[in-house]
């Protein structure tokens, strides 16, 4: 951990862009193997890319500098932090007002935070339509004892926020009740903590950790479908913490009713709690999230670009939240302001191209010139070289498939047959769905003549 920290200082002082430090806060340490392989895991795919691209060079050349024989192995971490009981030692923060508070270090239920994201909390979390009564049924399981909401069941699709209203609960649980138990676990993690100990033989500490606990979060209940052995054991904790009027919760990606392969038992013992829905975000959820991120991001994001994000992207929160990340990372990158163009250029892939109708040829050929850094005249010439006639294949095919001009026309427009013209236009056309960069050529291209029409 003391590399790992000083690491990350090098790494702070190193890279001098707006975006390094909220990305570092995406990357954490995991293990040191065999005292050679630092692994580490990243939040998203995103985050993954840019530390392999960007820092991992830097880190090799401090530590060959520093006669330091390691490599870096990073992984994706899914939605779960990774904090290490060194890190949770020093866990000095409070979730909720954000206040330092005392360390503590004999904490008996530390080790079983290794799993909770730091910024799932409910500060952090925005109601709306789609999510409100499953908000406030949380709130309630942390604010009052022996609450009729137990075991509280959050059902929803991928990405809709139910593992952000689980570690909610345990974070501001932990608060509430600083010496108290909480165990936070996903169904996998469970049963293969359950197979290690049959294994071990060592079944009777199992038991005793899960029925003494004072709360208990468990992630994707759907996981443990089909596992007869777990499930009974799982069942036999549920009926140990019901006794203690210890409370439960439970997240599931379906109704329960609808898991099937799950224990009868203990599917009667979910029903006959309080299940809340959480749906994907409608336009003026979607929106504050947006806000919000960008506040606690620090960037300053026109609110013409909020509403093209959360207008084109409906799925779910965290598809969201990475498209904003994105074009935080994109504009750092490539040097360049958040503007409404840059938006539409990082939501190239995601939202419908609005082509003016009266697009006309010398527009096409200056917008692929521009592109490609050539002059006009390039995309009329005879040249064969690759540089320009490539651009203006281009130009061609799109002539074709976004103007009412005939073949014969647009070969008049670039001095070509019409012949040239329909091979050209085939040619991209074919080539487009097994080359990625192609398409983003032309649509960048698109989006440049879209936005000046805009203007």
């Amino acid at each position: 951990m003391e590399l790992w920290n000083a690491l990350l200082h090098h790494l702070s002082n190193s890279l001098d862009t707006g975006l390094s430090s909220p990305l570092l806060k995406r990357i954490y340490f995991k293990e040191c193997q065999n005292d050679y392989l630092i692994v580490v895991a990243a939040e998203d795919p995103f985050t993954k890319g840019w530390f392999e691209k960007t820092c991992i060079p830097i880190l090799k050349e401090y530590l060959s500098q520093n006669n330091l024989n390691k490599d870096f192995r990073i992984e994706i971490a899914q939605e779960a932090r990774i904090i290490t009981p060194e890190i949770m030692d020093s866990y000095q923060t409070s979730i909720v007002n954000q206040t330092p508070l005392a360390p503590k270090k004999d904490l008996p239920n530390k080790a079983n935070f290794k799993n909770l994201a730091s910024e799932f909390i409910f500060d952090h979390f925005i109601p709306g339509n789609c999510n409100d009564f499953a908000y406030k049924a949380a709130t309630i399981v942390v604010e009052e004892e022996n609450t009729k909401y137990n075991p509280l069941v959050i059902v929803g699709p991928m990405g809709t926020g139910k593992t952000h209203l689980a570690q909610s609960i345990v974070h501001e649980f932990y608060n509430k009740n600083p010496n108290a138990i909480a165990i936070y676990i996903t169904s996998e993690d469970f049963t293969n903590e359950f197979i290690d100990h049959l294994q071990k033989k060592s079944m009777n500490a199992f038991r005793e950790k899960y029925r003494q606990c004072d709360l208990l979060v468990m992630d994707d209940i759907q996981g443990m479908q089909s596992r007869d052995s777990t499930t009974e054991e799982l069942e036999n904790v549920f009926n140990a913490l019901i006794s203690r009027g210890a409370q439960m919760v439970f997240t599931s990606d379906r109704q329960i009713k609808k898991l099937k392969d799950l224990n009868p038992r203990l599917r009667t013992r979910l029903d006959g709690g309080l299940a809340v829905d959480l749906k994907n975000p409608d336009f003026e959820t979607r929106k504050a999230i947006l806000l919000d991120m960008a506040q606690r991001e620090n960037h300053k994001v026109d609110n013409k670009i909020i509403d093209l994000i959360a207008d084109t992207v409906e799925l779910n929160i965290r598809e969201l939240k990475s498209t904003l990340l994105k074009l935080f990372a994109y504009a750092d990158l490539k040097k360049k302001e958040i503007s409404l163009k840059l938006a539409r250029e990082v939501l190239s892939d995601k939202i419908n191209i609005e082509i003016p109708k009266d697009l006309s040829i010398p527009e096409i050929q200056k917008a692929v010139a521009a592109h490609f850094g050539i002059k006009t005249s390039d995309i009329k010439s005879d040249s064969k070289l690759s540089s320009k006639a490539h651009p203006r294949q281009i130009a061609m095919y799109i002539a074709s498939k976004h103007t009412k001009y005939t073949s014969t026309e647009i070969g008049n427009l670039f001095s070509k047959s019409h012949s040239t013209v329909l091979r050209s236009a085939q040619k991209i056309e074919l080539e487009m769905p097994k080359n990625v960069n192609l398409r983003k050529d032309i649509d960048k291209i698109l989006l440049e003549i879209s936005e000046t029409h805009l203007v």
